[in-house]
Order: C-alpha cells, then structure tokens, then sequence
C-alpha cells in the first residue's frame, strides 16, 4: 500500500484496473472481501482506474455476477493521497474523499467507508 501513497507513485500516473478479491482462482463467488477491496481501490485509485471483476470464467444461475451496492455509492473526489495513519509500520492506511472518509488496516484486513 505505501507503494500506492503519494503524487510519484505509478497508481497516480498511469491507467490501473483493480479486481476483486477471490475465494479462488476459479471461484469468484460469493466475494470474500469486498468492502476490503473497495475500499483499497479508493485509498490507492489515480485519475485513471477501473475495479470489478477480472474474466472469472462464465456466470450462470449458480455463480451469478453479483453487484455490491456499494459500487453505486458517490464517494465525491480524493482530496489527497492516501497516507499511513497511526504510526510507521501501522499497516492502517487512509484517504479523504470530498463525500467519505476511507481507511483499510492491512494487518487485521478491516475496512471503513464511512459517508460525510
């Protein structure tokens, strides 16, 4: 994540896409941790960026896509870089959007979104 904080970092300045998280290579569904991965795509995302899914193969009545409400959520603009909180090494990242206040603590892999 450090490697994503900051105006030099390459998530700023070039076109990145962010899958999702998988149960396992072949199985997507049902998503393991998708407020973890959304809000990492928040705290690391540039101007150029892109999240959902990867190919995962065909979706069927057993392995629908599915779409996190979330996804439909205005977050506003980032009003900075994403930035270690709590101290080096913390492992708890944030990032202040104009609508919401996003954290991911890396180390417990718990996340918030919390709506101004």
């Amino acid at each position: 994540m450090a490697n994503n904080c900051g105006a030099s970092a390459a998530s700023q300045n070039g076109t990145l896409f962010f899958g999702y998280s998988r149960v396992t290579h072949h199985q997507a569904w049902p998503l393991p941790s998708p407020v973890q991965d959304l809000a990492a795509f928040l705290i690391t995302r540039g101007p150029y960026a892109y999240f959902g899914y990867g190919w995962t193969g065909c979706a069927d009545d057993n392995h629908p896509f599915t779409r996190p409400a979330a996804l439909d959520a205005d977050y506003g603009v980032p009003l900075d870089y994403c930035a270690e909180v709590g101290g080096a090494n913390s492992g708890v990242y944030r990032r202040h959007w104009s609508k919401a206040t996003v954290t991911l603590d890396c180390h417990n892999w718990n996340a918030s979104i919390v709506m101004l």
